[in-house]
């Protein structure tokens, strides 16, 4: 609702050196009337108008403000008030000591928001007359309070007595404001193993907020959960913020999080994902799968790649033949496997899973065996016999051992040379010399005729029923001799008590000498 202020409250103005524009502002005007409301003219009409300026005396000395500048920090939503008190009586103004006079002060008391760069100057009051719509701002006894404060309200205010010269008091409100954060890289960057990707995030708050990275799920590449990192400018916010991923993998692959924190509110959050697209890699739960007639076993392939590979597998070099009790699997995902049951010995060989995607192909194997495993030696490596060593180990084998091959040797051939001895070769058939617990076999065999102190070289081999396992060394040595503490004579000991005696005696004349 305009309203227009009477003839009486224009000149009163007019004579306050007031132009007509410092009564309008933004087409808004919120004043009190002394006459029923009509239509506000257009500004042009004004210009119209005559005004007849009172002679008023601007003798003497100049208005002076008795508030002082302030520079307040204030959070987005709450109140705060700037004095713009100044030395000069208003007709109206409450008496504060008991020979208070009402005078008429000639100068008009203006407040306006200063222009900043994104709005212009914002006139709020001219003595008590409101110029402003917004409810949020209120004056009394010419303090200005602001209540629900926005981010748009910081910036200056100027208290300013229309005097000749213009007497001006500027106040400063800064608001702070809890964390805004988005992502200025996309939501989602595909990048090829081995490329560098560089995820980035932008920042605004006051205080400034400090911005941390995280990764979801897991740690960062760096081996920490979260990485604080400064903003890539100085500038005025919003700012950038931003961490480089180098030379990535697989393992980078994610969401990873960006937090702004500046201690106002509660933090703001924004993600991103990072996809990589690699060639296959693959890795065996097993190399070697042993297993006997009749059992079921399942050989397994974890393929990691992206796009997705096609995995294919063979055996000893042939595709793989499905038939009834060979099924191929794809279980989660990435696991591939082939399952075999009622296992025959036909079964046994080499398992290859091969995986290709645009990237490469690679190939990993698995054998699928009845050997035996190859023995693991439970004798000291220092023998206690001069002349003799017994060598115990044990293996696992689903199929009964028959019989084992033994070889040693010395490891230096004689003492003018480095090079080992020859090879004594031995196969010997399994009988007492074994003990059995479950799939697993201990043996044993005694060497004898061997020379003392001396260092050897061992070699075992295990077979079953069907075939024979791989080979296993080991080092051992037979019994050497302990030095013995050499004895003194009684005479050489009382040679060495006397020589005992007079050392003390020799130190003290050096000393007096």
């Amino acid at each position: 609702m305009f309203c227009l202020i009477s003839k009486i409250r224009l000149e009163r103005m007019s004579s306050l050196r007031l132009r007509h524009s410092l009564i309008m502002s933004d087409d808004s005007i919120v004043m009190e009337v002394c006459e029923p409301a009509v239509a506000l003219p257009q500004e042009s009409v004004y210009d119209d108008y005559e005004y007849t300026e009172e002679d008023v005396d601007y003798s003497g000395s100049l208005p002076e403000f008795t508030a002082e500048p302030q520079h307040q920090k204030v959070k987005e939503g709450g109140t705060v008030t700037l004095s713009c008190e100044h030395n000069e009586r208003r007709e109206g103004d409450q008496a504060t000591t008991p020979d208070f006079e009402p005078v008429s002060a000639p100068y008009a008391l203006i407040i306006k928001k200063e222009a900043t760069s994104t709005q212009r100057e914002k006139l709020l009051f001219v003595d008590n007359v409101k110029v402003n719509r917004d409810k949020r701002y209120k004056i009394s006894h010419n303090k200005l309070e602001i209540s629900g404060i926005k981010k748009a309200d910081a910036g200056a205010y100027i208290c300013q007595l229309e005097s000749t010269p213009p007497v001006i008091l500027t106040h400063q409100i800064e608001v702070e404001y809890a964390p805004k954060i988005k992502a200025v890289t996309e939501g989602e960057q595909r990048v090829h193993k081995g490329d560098s990707v560089r995820l980035e995030c932008e920042a605004q708050g006051n205080p400034m907020p400090t911005i941390r990275w995280s990764k979801q799920d897991g740690r960062l590449p760096s081996g920490v959960m979260e990485e604080e990192v400064s903003s890539s400018s100085s500038t005025v916010p919003p700012q950038g913020y931003s961490i480089t991923l180098a030379e990535v993998d697989r393992h980078v692959e994610g969401t990873y999080v960006c937090t702004a924190d500046n201690g106002i509110g509660e933090p703001a959050s924004d993600y991103m994902s990072v996809v990589v697209e690699y060639p296959p890699e693959i890795i065996t739960e097993k190399d070697m799968v042993r297993t006997e007639d009749g059992d079921t076993v399942e050989l397994v392939c974890i393929v990691h790649a992206r796009p997705t590979p096609k995995v294919e597998w063979a055996k000893d070099g042939t595709p793989l033949a499905i038939d009834s009790h060979i099924e191929e699997q794809q279980n989660g995902g990435r696991r591939y496997s082939v399952k075999i049951t009622q296992i025959e010995q036909q079964d046994f060989g080499e398992y290859t899973c091969s995986a290709e995607n645009k990237f490469g192909i690679v190939e990993s194997s698995i054998s699928l065996s009845g050997h035996p495993e190859p023995p693991h030696f439970t004798s000291s490596p220092n023998g206690g016999e001069e002349n003799s060593y017994t060598l115990t180990w044990e293996t696992e084998s689903y199929y009964p051992i028959t019989e084992y091959r033994l070889k040693y040797r010395k490891a230096k051939a004689n003492d003018s040379t480095d090079e080992p001895g020859e090879w004594i070769d031995m196969t010997h058939e399994v009988n007492g010399n074994m003990e059995t617990n479950g799939l697993k076999h201990t043996l044993k065999h005694t060497l004898g005729e061997l020379e003392a102190a001396t260092d050897y070289n061992a070699m075992v081999q295990i077979k079953n029923q069907y075939m024979w396992g791989d080979s296993a060394e080991f080092s051992f040595s037979t019994r050497k001799e302990v030095a013995q503490p050499t004895k003194i004579s009684g005479a050489s000991a009382a040679s060495i008590a006397s020589l005992l005696v007079l050392v003390p005696v020799l130190m003290v004349t050096l000393c007096h000498w």
